[in-house]
């Protein structure tokens, strides 16, 4: 189904489902309303066809063929409307409960197209439940929603958490309540980065951090980003070792 959605208006903006469904149930009040008033005038349009004389029946008649044909409009109207306003929601709910998932903070999935949100979704990642007060000898990664770079390392990134069998190891969210109150207990200057908390106490510091992307050019000129396959190894070697 999400693929289906993706093919036909992948292109929209988020916050578009959200005006279609709010216009949209607007508009079938609005046509519930005018099949209530066309239904009253058809009541008491019967009601003129019985008191009045044989002569003046057509007329009478002809108005409550008019009236039956409006409520049938405003019936269909009502349904079609219904139905796109359901579409909607259902579109907007699925998207941004997805979204909210992988990080998203501030609404500013609602600025974003379904195509955008999905790439968040395949290269993004989920706050870790469950993290514990005392990180001593955990990994800590810092991520945030909708960054180039977390993006650009995250196939590479599970990858070595696999290969190495990583244990004790939390995504924290840097806009996420959890993550701010993290990153001033154990700081980094940007993401995607790697912290390890380290067991023993230091003079220096408590951890190691590793920023865990690197910037290159291509032999076309162009911008782009790696893994900083040494300095995670870093962070494995400092958990394994049990600093």
């Amino acid at each position: 189904m999400e693929n289906i959605i993706l093919n036909i208006c992948g292109w929209m903006h988020l916050i578009s489902f959200q005006i279609i469904a709010i216009i949209s149930t607007t508009m079938a009040v609005l046509s519930i309303t005018m099949m209530i008033v066309m239904k009253y005038k058809l009541s008491i349009c019967r009601n003129d066809i019985e008191e009045h004389e044989s002569a003046t029946l057509q007329t009478y008649n002809n108005k409550s063929i008019s009236f039956k044909k409006r409520i049938n409009i405003c019936y269909l109207l009502t349904c079609i409307f219904i139905l796109i306003a359901g579409v909607a929601m259902i579109v907007f709910f699925t998207f941004n409960s997805t979204a909210l998932q992988y990080g998203a903070y501030e609404n500013v999935q609602l600025a974003q197209t379904l195509d955008d949100i999905h790439s968040c979704k395949i290269d993004g990642y989920i706050e870790s439940d469950n993290i514990p007060e005392n990180l001593k000898g955990k990994i800590i990664i810092y991520f945030k929603y909708g960054c180039p770079d977390c993006s650009a390392i995250h196939d590479s990134l599970f990858e070595y958490i696999k290969q190495y069998g990583v244990k004790d190891i939390y995504f924290v969210s840097s806009r996420s309540d959890k993550g701010k109150k993290l990153i001033k207990q154990y700081p980094v200057d940007e993401v995607p980065a790697g912290v390890y908390v380290r067991n023993k106490k230091s003079n220096i510091s408590d951890m190691y951090v590793e920023i865990l992307y690197i910037k290159y050019q291509t032999e076309t000129g162009k911008d782009a980003t790696e893994f900083n396959k040494d300095g995670f190894y870093h962070l494995l070697n400092c958990q394994t070792r049990k600093e």
